[in-house]
């Protein structure tokens, strides 16, 4: 099925303002990028931040399809799955047309974090978080979101080296380098997050309140009644008849 007018404005926009920036790339830059006629984008969105949004979101749908397909084409079990993101992301690093994470680009250029970009952009990490998750659980893992933050962290460090460092020159030119990097440290998080998996699990019961001793007679003679809680007090004239008692059957 063709494309509408409207996808195609939505595609070019993404291609643009991942490129340009949204800042730096006015609607004139897109028109002229696409072909499209000014009509056309006030006949779809009511502004630029509009079009930014739809492009935003039309970029974490086809990146995060993409990053799920290379991982299953990649490896079956979970484990491998998970270090296969890291593949994945080395792949995009050396892509030529690499110019950083659209999604971090638009939290640096909106302030405001109740922005809709800004808005878009943590629902788009935190969809990769919860897929990395997914996988962390299918390994087994005690704490699967925990993990899965680790792992994340180690994705976004990468890929910001990769656009700060890795591209320019003089640094080696090798933007692929720093996930390369992560997938090694990928490995110790997974290590330790297996090896706690396997340790016995320990079950802490709650321990039984001791049961009441039975009365036991007391050195004087007179018998032992333990005293509990809410229980009246012996009378002191029975006290003292008990006492006259033991001591004339001495």
């Amino acid at each position: 099925m063709p494309a509408s007018r409207r996808d195609e404005l939505v595609e070019t926009a993404m291609k643009v303002f991942c490129a340009h920036g949204f800042h730096a790339s006015g609607l004139e830059s897109v028109l002229r990028a696409g072909g499209i006629s000014r009509m056309t984008i006030y006949n779809h969105f009511k502004s630029k931040d509009e079009l930014i949004v739809a492009a935003l979101r039309r970029r974490d749908e086809i990146f995060r399809n993409r990053m799920m397909k290379f991982v299953e084409s990649k490896a079956k079990a979970s484990r491998g799955r998970l270090l296969a993101v890291f593949d994945f992301h080395e792949n995009w690093f050396n892509a030529k047309d690499f110019s950083g994470c659209m999604f971090i680009n638009a939290s640096a250029e909106f302030g405001d974090p109740d922005s809709a970009p800004r808005r878009v952009a943590a629902e788009h990490k935190l969809e990769v978080v919860r897929y990395l998750a997914d996988l962390c659980a299918q390994c087994g893992f005690n704490n699967p979101r925990h993990i899965a933050d680790q792992l994340n962290v180690l994705i976004e460090g990468a890929t910001v080296t990769a656009r700060v460092v890795g591209q320019v020159q003089g640094n080696g030119s090798d933007p692929g380098v720093s996930a390369r990097l992560a997938k090694e440290m990928a490995r110790c998080v997974l290590d330790q997050a297996k090896r706690e998996a396997a340790l016995p699990k320990i079950v802490f019961t709650p321990r039984t309140a001791p049961r009441p001793s039975p009365s036991r007679p007391s050195r004087s003679g007179t018998p032992f009644r333990p005293v509990f809680p809410g229980s009246p007090p012996l009378n002191p004239r029975t006290l003292a008849s008990r006492s006259r008692s033991s001591r004339s059957l001495d």
